[in-house]
């Protein structure tokens, strides 16, 4: 009932308002928002929040306002909103931490997470979560620090998208080790775990411990998900291992994942390295929603193998450059007419009315 009333967007804010007091929906309203990058429609059950009075009736209501205007990048407003709040929970402190952390700008939110403390509010786990991910760009110490507290508040036995969490952030920070360590002590492992694991080999160029640890896990019968089989490609791309990435392929195929954008975009970038060209088009043609990162994997695979000559035949490439000056020629340039006759827009992906 309340999504549709979501997503009808003739319906009056004002009268969903007047029509909801229960808080319940008045929340998820604003989840609404905050999900669909609607501003306008968030401001407007803002004033009316405001008018009648109930946004210091309610902590979640607040609180889903500040998630509002964070998930929207109106991160200025979250934080004015919340250092107008009499009332400031960990709830509305992680909702303002997670925007900073989304749109990239983790030393901010580390600077609130330590205001949070200083005010004296004790972190719970979604604000942990969402902390640890900004350490693995900015503050590996913090990060230790924050492991440390969590051991000791038996919070890693509890709650495994903390211990993920943890994973993850070793794994980007390069020690694989401690990475490895705290997945073997979690107490279940899902896929997410594994994927953690075996990215923090890839993006270190452990390519082989990467693989290796994909083959465990499907061995203790974990079914891998697209981010695993990027993860697995990515390795076999690097080694330029052909064979195993053909059966990652083929896995790919027999499973329906073929049309998720990121596996086709890796798969164009896996053939692409391994010169096999007529693969990477065949991949590409299949593939029903292309962006930037699509056609930059195809043209840069074709100059890469010398399909293209540097000259100002074409325009340049969004992305592929060298020494400075566009490369171009050949393949690019009817790759790039072909991009900008509408395949591919500059905001992003175009989805093709027919593909094979």
């Amino acid at each position: 009932m309340v999504s549709a009333h979501v997503q009808d967007a003739n319906v009056d804010m004002e009268m969903r308002v007047e029509n909801h007091s229960d808080y319940v929906s008045l929340v998820n309203m604003l989840k609404s928002c905050g999900k669909n990058k609607d501003l306008r429609k968030g401001r407007r059950l803002h004033d009316d929040i405001l008018r009648k009075g109930l946004l210091g009736k309610n902590p979640y209501v607040a609180s889903s306002l500040v998630n509002m205007y964070a998930k929207c990048g109106s991160l200025t407003k979250a934080q004015e909103l919340l250092d107008e709040l009499l009332v400031r929970d960990v709830i509305s402190w992680s909702a303002l931490i997670t925007g900073y952390v989304q749109h990239g700008r983790s030393q901010d939110a580390l600077k609130w997470f330590r205001q949070m403390k200083d005010e004296g509010l004790s972190p719970d786990s979604v604000t942990y979560i969402c902390i640890l991910k900004a350490c693995s760009s900015v503050s590996l110490e913090i990060g230790e620090d924050i492991h440390a507290k969590v051991r000791k508040r038996g919070l890693l036995q509890k709650d495994l998208i903390l211990g993920n969490a943890l994973v993850d952030m070793y794994g980007k920070c390069g020690l694989l080790e401690k990475a490895r360590e705290v997945f073997e002590d979690l107490p279940v492992q899902d896929v997410v775990s594994w994927n953690a694991l075996i990215g923090g080999y890839v993006e270190h160029g452990h390519e082989e411990e990467a693989l290796s640890c994909l083959t465990e896990m499907m061995r203790k019968n974990f079914s891998p998900d697209p981010v695993t089989y990027v993860r697995g490609l990515q390795a076999c791309s690097s080694l330029g291992s052909r064979v195993r990435g053909d059966a990652f392929h083929a896995e790919i195929v027999k499973r329906g994942l073929e049309t998720d954008y990121l596996i086709g975009n890796t798969l164009v970038d896996f053939y692409c390295n391994c010169d096999a060209l007529l693969e990477a088009e065949e991949v590409f043609d299949e593939i029903p929603v292309r962006n930037v990162v699509t056609w930059n994997a195809l043209i840069t695979g074709h100059v890469q193998h010398g399909h293209g000559t540097a000259s100002e035949k074409a325009g340049p490439d969004p992305g592929a450059h060298s020494g400075g000056r566009p490369v171009c020629g050949g393949a690019y340039a009817r790759a790039w007419v072909q991009c900008r006759r509408g395949t591919v827009g500059p905001c992003g992906p175009v989805r093709l009315r027919h593909h094979r």
